[in-house]
């Protein structure tokens, strides 16, 4: 368990929008699936994946 607030893969500050949508490593995940997630803005949380269609 780490204790720092950065993420081991891009060192940005880690919260849930960066850990599943704005790290690096994160959207090459979703670029594989075939989603284009570049629309989605911080300030607007994860929730805003419920009302955008990405795909």
């Amino acid at each position: 368990m780490r204790s720092e607030d950065s993420c081991p893969f891009c060192s940005a500050r880690e919260d849930c929008f960066q850990l599943f949508l704005s790290c690096p490593r994160s959207k090459n995940f979703w670029f594989f699936l075939g989603l284009d997630l570049r629309s989605l803005l911080p300030e607007n949380g994860l929730e805003q994946l419920w009302t955008t269609n990405a795909i």
